[in-house]
């Protein structure tokens, strides 16, 4: 052993003395895990709560028809800057949709009086003002391009979808209100693409709406599934069904005019809500918690994680980057997402010790091994056991001494 192998070992030894990392692992072989990272309570109510987030604010509607805005530029420590409450008589804040400085809030109240559409101006977010309202039916779901905020409506006649001009936001106007064939409900979901409205319909599955004419929505598709629909989102022209016990529904909307059933993912209890980054669908399961679900192949869709809080009742769910942002009647809950699903063992890479991939073994890698280490990266992970410790370090060496063959 040359004086420059012992001292590239002893470097990286004095290294890594320095760096303190707790042992993680997968559970039960999930490459999907969560942990969490923050919490914040706040006024519990009778309904669950629904959350959205613009930028570094995290807009709340949850208890008794509270709309709070946090802080969330500090992850683990989310920070209460604003409440005001909206609607009386045990209201249920059912959406959320931002635009400029304004809010557009959905509200359903067992008392039918104090439903409908709230405006509030978030300018300020330490005090959230309403400024507009827009009487109606109970409202379950909403979306806006703009100058129109689109709402489904759910009263003991059905469900409809409201056109709205909010052009004037202290005075909304109700421009059109069509028929649903879907039965009431405490929740529902809708996505806004271009000029088609797609609609989670209750027990009647998918619709979807032109909007070109805002004053009569024409429908140009529709597809029933078996379960009651709460939520859904459209992603790379296929649409995403939380279909409550029936599971996650995939649905071809490449011609809009002809929604397919392509796949699905069944779920033991009732899936409500659903948030659709790049090929994993996260999605919350009633009293069960949060799923991860693998949507590259939307044909086969395969479980990736599951996350199983304390109390089981997540409701919505929001993920911002690497972050999962979840909420129930009580608390807000922040936790950070951890992937490790299709790397490679770096012991099966030619040359595993060459971090960097350069063809030559020097201080660079060093340098590249100790900060994937550092930050438990799974290039690091020289076991492949999904722990981070001593033996990585000892293999990687080991690799680094031996040289590429």
């Amino acid at each position: 052993m040359t004086n420059k192998q012992n001292g590239l070992r002893a470097l990286a030894f004095s290294m890594v003395i320095g760096i303190a990392v707790n042992g993680v692992s997968a559970q039960d072989g999930d490459c999907v895990t969560f942990d969490a990272i923050g919490e914040h309570s706040f006024a519990s109510g009778l309904f669950e709560s629904v959350i959205e987030i613009n930028g570094s604010m995290l807009y709340g509607g949850h208890g008794w028809g509270g709309f709070t805005i946090f802080d969330i530029s500090t992850p683990t420590q989310p920070v209460q800057l604003g409440l005001t409450v909206l609607g009386d008589y045990f209201p249920a804040l059912n959406g959320i949709v931002v635009h400029d400085n304004l809010a557009y809030v959905s509200v359903y109240s067992v008392v039918d009086t104090t439903s409908g559409l709230y405006v509030v101006d978030i300018a300020d977010p330490t005090a959230p003002t309403e400024i507009g309202y827009l009487g109606g039916p109970p409202l379950l779901a909403i979306e806006t391009n703009g100058t129109i905020v689109y709402t489904i409506g759910g009263d003991f006649d059905g469900l409809t979808l409201r056109v709205n001009d909010v052009s004037d936001p202290s005075s909304p106007t109700l421009i059109s209100s069509t028929a649903l064939a879907g039965s009431r409900t405490l929740l529902s979901g809708m996505e806004i693409i271009g000029n088609l409205v797609y609609i989670a319909n209750s027990d009647a599955g998918l619709v979807v709406y032109d909007v070109s004419d805002p004053l009569a929505p024409l429908l140009v598709g529709a597809l029933d599934t078996q379960g009651v629909t709460y939520d859904l989102q459209v992603h790379g022209g296929i649409a995403y069904l939380a279909d409550g016990e029936d599971g996650l529904k995939a649905i071809d909307v490449s011609v809009p005019s002809s929604p397919v059933l392509i796949g699905s993912y069944p779920t033991d209890t009732e899936i409500r809500y659903i948030d659709v980054q790049d090929n994993t669908c996260y999605a919350t399961v009633f009293h069960t918690g949060v799923i991860a679900l693998d949507i590259e192949d939307p044909s086969s869709i395969t479980l990736l994680g599951t996350s199983v809080p304390e109390d089981n009742l997540v409701a919505d769910i929001v993920v911002h980057g690497e972050i999962l942002y979840s909420a129930d009647v009580a608390k807000l809950r922040v936790d950070a997402i951890t992937n490790t699903c299709g790397f490679q063992c770096s012991m099966d890479r030619d040359c595993p010790a060459d971090m960097n991939r350069d063809g030559f073994l020097n201080t660079f890698d060093i340098s590249q091994f100790l900060a994937s280490f550092a930050v438990q990266d799974p290039e690091a992970d020289f076991t492949c056991d999904g722990e981070f410790n001593f033996f990585d370090v000892s293999l990687w060496l080991n690799e680094f001494i031996g040289g590429c063959q």
